[in-house]
């Protein structure tokens, strides 16, 4: 019968999962930066809380990995019941809600929210003279 892995080694890795997607999703999102040049003010703060939330899922990785290391330095599961399991549930709430912000900007500038309004046009019709456009500015 294969050995069931360690809970420490699970953790390990999926630390290491968390710190390597956040990072992607961070340096892919940040390659198309440029195209924002002129987008909506509130796509811009998502995408900003997005950054802040995935940064801070790879700061709490890493902080896991560090106290995962320190335990086993000493042969304990310390790890497990104080600050790095409060690292890696930082982490992994963190990770989720850069992802939650992402999929949100993604859906808003998608959609159009980041798209120009052309101004509307306005025709004022007189009967004793012909058809005038009225441009009306925001």
């Amino acid at each position: 019968m294969p050995e069931k892995p360690r809970a420490d080694d699970v953790a390990l890795e999926f630390a290491r999962q968390l710190i390597t997607l956040s990072s992607g999703v961070v340096a892919l999102s940040a390659t198309f930066i440029e195209k924002l040049v002129g987008a909506n003010f509130y796509l811009i703060v998502i995408l900003a809380l997005a950054w802040i939330a995935l940064l801070t899922s790879i700061v709490g990785g890493l902080q896991t990995i560090s106290a995962i290391v320190g335990s086993r330095l000493v042969d304990d599961d310390e790890w497990s019941t104080g600050y790095g399991r409060r690292m890696a549930a930082l982490s992994k709430w963190a990770f989720i809600t850069g992802i939650s912000l992402i999929a949100i900007f993604a859906f808003g500038f998608i959609l159009g929210v980041n798209s120009k309004v052309e101004p509307a046009k306005v025709v004022i019709l007189n009967s004793q003279t012909e058809p005038v456009p009225v441009r009306m500015e925001h």
